[in-house]
């Protein structure tokens, strides 16, 4: 077990380096990506549009669709690892969801032509007998 649990440890480094000289760091990539297309769209509100600026811009949001994407992986990838590894610990978020999609289902009035009804048992008996 101790040859195992060392292997995984070197294992784990590897991954980290290569992680980091494939990958990078995404969300920095993305704040690079956003703030030079940002760059380009001011330079092209100051300056006027021309046909280098556009093709610039072009690439850039390009670049920035593709970093996105990484990253949206990147976070879907986390939430599955994160499902795997606790399951169904974050049960009171679902329960915590589901009560305020059931208190948002109530029906709390109901207008009978010029009639408001307010309490729930008028409410079911309107419902129920028409």
């Amino acid at each position: 077990m101790f040859v195992l649990n060392q292997k995984l440890k070197h294992l784990k480094e590897a991954l980290k380096v290569w992680n980091k000289n494939t990958f990078g760091n995404i969300p920095l990539q993305v704040t690079k990506a956003t703030e030079k297309l940002n760059y380009i769209q001011e330079e092209i509100d100051n300056s006027g549009a021309t046909d280098d600026l556009m093709d610039q811009e072009r690439a850039v949001q390009i670049s920035l669709e593709k970093v996105l994407d990484t990253e949206e992986i990147f976070w879907q990838q986390k939430s599955k690892v994160k499902w795997h590894s606790q399951g169904d610990r974050n049960t009171t978020y679902f329960h915590r969801i589901t009560k305020i999609i059931n208190a948002s289902n109530l029906i709390t009035y109901l207008a009978n032509g010029d009639e408001l009804l307010t309490d729930s048992t008028e409410i079911s008996e309107h419902i129920v007998n028409g």
